[in-house]
This record gives C-alpha cells, structure tokens and sequence, in this order.
C-alpha cells in the first residue's frame, strides 16, 4: 500500500489541475523575512495564510533570528505587487514548544500579527476545524510561495495524506515542496484549513517524498488564546 501510495505521488503532477481559481486562495501570501546583514541565514521567503483580517500563521522556523517581515499580499503581480504589510519582531509571537534542535516540524507554528487588517475580502479568510476524518492517500491541497520557473507566485500542489503520526503533525507525500514553500496553508478536499507546511524530514527512519505539516485542529486553543490577547 505504502508503495502504491508512493507511486500516486510521483505521478501527482499529471493530475494538477490545468487552471487553479486563485479567486479561492486569497487568504494565502508571501512573507520576505529579514535578517542582520551578518546573519548567516540571510534574507529568506517563506508562505502564510491569514487566520483573522490582522493575523497571519506561518512556519516558525521562518522566523528564526527575524528582525522583521514583509507580507505581500497582491502575490500575483509579482514584482510589482504594491499591497505589503511590514511586521516588526515584536509583533510576531512563536509557538513556545518549537525548539528546532528537537524537531524541525513539530508546533513549527507562528503567528504575525499586522498594525491593519490585510486588504482582502474578510469572506476569504477560512476557520480551522476541531477535528476531520482521512482516509490513507486522500488528496489535500497546499498553496506555496516557493519558487517556480524564477517567479514567487502561488503555486498549487496537491499531495496525498499519509498518517497524523504525533500530536500536532500531518505527514503527506509530497514531491513538489521547495525552498519557500514553508509556512504555506494546506487545506481539506472540503476547503478547510487543516495545516501549515513545514518541511521534509527522515521521520523514524522514512525518506522523502514524505512532508510534514503542522496540524491546526490541535493547535487551535494556542491561536484562539493568541487572538483573544490582540484583538
């Protein structure tokens, strides 16, 4: 079964939809995370989605060593896009269990909170579920900033589920996840927002394609709490 599964997935391209709505994905966006000009990391891009008209989830382990972000959210128009949000370190809170020398995927989750509601239709912006049943190589869909052909634009994948192997963690398998993609929502066959793309890793001694996500139905009372603190 494992294998087959494995098969799906190399053959996952093909079954990419001709034409992605963007119209349904405005929730998601490009965040240019910045650095000291002595830090080894440099400057990066990662992904996020709004959560709320003046908060943002994204990877914490994009905000590694971050002085600031940059959320772009008219991605679409690539290096003319005009609708950016600066978000200063103080307005970005990590979750408190994320120590990347531990796991680089687990409550790999933070959240930016922004001076102003974000200019998108609030319509756009999706609940997180308590909890939803899978089936072994159910399809998602994940959305990601990453780099494509030179450009970062959103970009649909749609990776196969695998297991909810921990507290907290969504395993797929994914060929697709590049540089940039981290942070990036997925979301249920039904719309929902289920996690937060974090990366690929030898989890209990499984190679790649398989990725890992956060998994947002255990983590909503931490964003709930986050929320309420703000607004």
């Amino acid at each position: 079964m494992m294998q087959l599964l494995l098969n799906q997935a190399m053959n996952a391209e093909a079954a990419l939809p001709k034409a992605v709505d963007w119209s349904h994905y405005q929730d998601t966006v490009l965040i240019q995370v910045e650095r000291l000009p002595e830090n080894k990391l440099g400057n990066t891009l990662c992904s996020g989605v709004l959560i709320h008209p003046q908060a943002i989830l994204t990877a914490a382990h994009c905000a590694d060593e971050a002085v600031a972000m940059t959320v772009v959210f008219d991605v679409e128009k690539g290096a003319r896009a005009l609708k950016k949000s600066r978000v200063k370190r103080s307005q970005l809170v990590v979750h408190p269990d994320y120590h990347p020398e531990k796991s680089l995927y687990q409550n790999d989750v933070a959240i930016l909170f922004l001076d102003q509601p974000a200019p998108i239709q609030a319509s756009a912006i999706r609940r997180i579920p308590s909890r939803l049943q899978f089936g072994f190589g159910d399809r998602l869909a994940r959305i990601g900033m990453g780099m494509r052909n030179g450009l970062n634009l959103r970009n649909f994948t749609d990776p196969l589920f695998v297991s909810i192997p921990k507290q907290g963690v969504l395993e797929t398998a994914d060929f697709h996840s590049v540089s940039g993609d981290s942070g990036g929502p997925l979301y249920s066959t039904s719309g929902h927002l289920i996690g937060i793309h974090s990366t690929m890793d030898d989890f209990e001694g499984r190679k790649n394609p398989h990725t890992y996500a956060v998994y947002l139905p255990d983590h909503i009372e931490w964003i709930d709490r986050n929320l309420k603190s703000r607004f």
